[in-house]
């Protein structure tokens, strides 16, 4: 797509290089909080956000949600890491535009976790790193 720079990064450095810049402390877990991608543009050039990850706390199981919210055939990725014991993951949402794809885990009590929507291409794992939207920090 013009105008999207794309790049394959490997998901610890894309992490690592936003937790170490020094972010804020997030809400309580016990509320739901959201992070949105960037923008990234349909067939028709039209843009638009491309998504958006809500973390949920449910008591004793937290949950990311990961929605697709742009026609632009891509899909929607969530990273996320464990400040507690330095793990990190994702979360993809391969299914189109206007679903969710919704991920259980189990965090120990009081942990920090902070958690970021992308674009991106799930099967070659190629993440559009400048539609990835602002991290943000919870406690489970």
């Amino acid at each position: 797509m013009k105008g999207l720079s794309v790049m394959r990064i490997p998901v610890a450095v894309a992490l690592a290089a936003g937790l170490l810049a020094g972010f804020a402390p997030g809400a309580n877990a016990a509320d739901p909080v959201t992070a949105y991608c960037g923008q990234t543009k349909n067939s028709s050039g039209q843009r638009h956000s491309c998504g958006r990850t809500e973390f949920n706390s449910g008591g004793a199981i937290e949950s990311f949600r990961v929605r697709d919210d742009w026609a632009d055939g891509h899909s929607t990725v969530a990273f996320w890491h464990n400040e507690y014991n330095g793990d990190f993951g994702t979360v993809w949402n391969t299914s189109g535009f206007g679903s969710y794809t919704t991920e259980y885990t189990d965090f120990p009590e009081g942990t920090r976790i902070a958690f970021k929507t992308c674009a991106g291409e799930s099967g070659s794992g190629l993440i559009l790193e400048n539609t990835c939207g602002s991290w943000q920090w919870v406690t489970a």
